[in-house]
Formats: structure tokens, C-alpha cells, sequence
């Protein structure tokens, strides 16, 4: 019996834990994809997909619409991290 209860001393524990710093971890890698450092690193991997996808022969208007395409995918998976937040 003493055992049952100190794991669920320990649950109690770790389920702490787990509440206190999750919420504070999910804060931190939100605010993270929205700084205006992410916004940078964004616009400079969008233009060099949009680069390397010309520079392999894809055709500008394709790859306009591929690297459109990529942005928004990025910004759908930040909005769904966000919504799964609140």
C-alpha cells in the first residue's frame, strides 16, 4: 500500500510539473513564431525557395504560386498551434 501511495505522490508530482511549465513552454514557442525575427527568417526562406525553384528551371509563375503556397502552409500549421493554445 505504501508503494500506491508514493506513486501517486509522484503523479501528483509530475502532473505539476507538467502544469506549470507546459503553458509557459507553449507562450515561449508562440511568441517565438510570431516576432519579428520570425518574420524575417520567413520572408528569407519564402525568396530563397522562390530563388532556388527558379534557378532549377520551374517557371516564375509557378513558382510564385509554389512559394505562396509554402507562406501559407507555414502560417496555417502557426494558426493551428495557436488555436490548439486557448
Amino acid at each position: 500500500m505504501s508503494g500506491n501511495m508514493e506513486d501517486m505522490q509522484e503523479l501528483s508530482n509530475v502532473l505539476n510539473v507538467i502544469t506549470d511549465k507546459v503553458p509557459a513552454l507553449i507562450k515561449s514557442i508562440i511568441e517565438t513564431l510570431y516576432s519579428p525575427e520570425a518574420g524575417v527568417n520567413l520572408g528569407r526562406s519564402v525568396g530563397a525557395l522562390y530563388r532556388e525553384l527558379i534557378t532549377s528551371g520551374v517557371p516564375e509563375a509557378d513558382a510564385l504560386e509554389m512559394a505562396k503556397d509554402y507562406m501559407l502552409s507555414l502560417r496555417n500549421i502557426m494558426n493551428s498551434v495557436n488555436n490548439n493554445n486557448n
